[in-house]
């Protein structure tokens, strides 16, 4: 799976590319949406993990919801999985994410397990989207993803925040299996 991870805080973009690379995962990592953009002609990323609060790009804002409006308006990186990242995990900010075109939202500080699980399970689901697009056949290893409820990825979504069959949700709260995720 390849993952770009787009935050202008060092720590964090070695935190999570460790993570990932120690996952099997292959990693670009970009510090502002110019770059991330950059980072497109080199290779389609399977999933954007980006910060919402990034430095200035020249003249204009240099935030997640921009760099989400391109990838979403660009008939070749439409269909990438993107997750917000931020400690900024209000209501309407979780919203406004959902609202401009993001897959979920994770909360800063990041669980690592859970961060792995969610970003491998909208992989499968971007991959699923980009196939019929570049005239690939599905990977054998995909399963049964058209079974998956799209709104399960959607981490800390405003209406779900569990992802998976049960365990924490972003904020540390156990929660019970979902029976109708999967089906």
């Amino acid at each position: 799976m390849r993952v770009l991870i787009v935050d202008d805080d060092p720590a964090t973009v070695s935190f999570m590319q460790l993570a990932f690379e120690s996952a099997g995962d292959e990693v670009a990592t970009a510090s502002s949406v110019d770059q991330a953009l950059d980072q497109l002609t080199n290779r389609v990323p399977d999933v954007v993990l980006s910060d919402l609060a990034l430095g200035r790009d020249g003249d204009a804002p240099g935030d997640g919801f921009r760099l989400v409006r391109v990838l979403r308006n660009r008939p070749e990186s439409a269909h990438i999985g993107v997750l917000a990242v931020s400690g900024a995990d209000f209501p309407e900010v979780l919203r406004a994410t959902a609202d401009q075109g993001f897959d979920g939202f994770v909360s800063k500080p990041i669980d690592v397990a859970s961060l792995l699980e969610r970003v491998h399970r909208l992989a499968e689901v971007a991959i699923a989207r980009r196939a019929p697009d570049v005239g690939i056949d599905r990977p054998d290893d995909l399963g049964d993803v058209e079974g998956l409820d799209e709104d399960a990825i959607r981490i800390g979504h405003p209406d779900r925040d569990t992802v998976g069959p049960g365990g924490q949700n972003d904020h540390g709260e156990m929660r019970p299996p979902d029976p109708n995720l999967g089906q």
